[in-house]
């Protein structure tokens, strides 16, 4: 297919090779494509590579799953899963988040909201109700940033990738302390 056909089909429709290839390189640092190229490599490996527009996270636990079960570490996997979402990013929103089913998709391992809401909260019946809620403004926090991954699979990318994309939506990277009330 040529760069002219490429250029005429929808956005969605185009592949993810396809449409890193119509992202200015030139706004990347020369490590940053090779990585996206590698990215691009695995996916088409592990994956049937589809459009854009029909990308899920399904299809990013597919790939990991894969590209896991053929030796790679879940540090690299997890990068590349990261490359693949920011092109996609470039062209429509993309929602990563796994709120529901998680358990059941996941041999019954718990998201840490699950854990808390299970286990933590019923143990702390005295828990006042603005600690509650800051447990849940975190969790909301992480499952809006990550791919909300069941406890015992959460690696240190996961944090990276928390603090990248919290950057990239313009939040501050301190945490002010609470003013004194009075």
């Amino acid at each position: 297919m040529t760069q002219q056909a490429v250029d005429q089909r929808p956005v969605k429709g185009l592949t993810v090779w396809q449409a890193w290839r119509r992202l200015k390189k030139d706004r990347y640092a020369p490590a940053t494509v090779e990585r996206m190229d590698k990215a691009i490599r695995a996916w088409e490996k592990y994956t049937t590579d589809p459009t854009v527009g029909t990308l899920s996270a399904a299809t990013f636990a597919l790939f990991r799953e894969k590209a896991l079960a053929d030796g790679l570490s879940a540090v690299t996997v997890d990068g590349h899963a990261g490359c693949i979402a920011a092109i996609v990013r470039q062209f429509r929103p993309l929602e990563l988040q796994q709120h529901k089913n998680v358990a059941e998709t996941e041999g019954g391992l718990m998201t840490a909201r699950e854990a808390f809401e299970e286990y933590y909260l019923p143990a702390s019946p005295a828990m006042a109700k603005a600690t509650v809620r800051k447990f849940r403004h975190g969790f909301n926090f992480w499952e809006r940033f990550t791919l909300n991954r069941p406890v015992p699979l959460i690696a240190t990318a996961d944090f990276e990738e928390v603090r990248t994309k919290a950057l990239a939506a313009n939040l501050s990277h301190v945490r002010r302390a609470a003013r004194p009330r009075g």
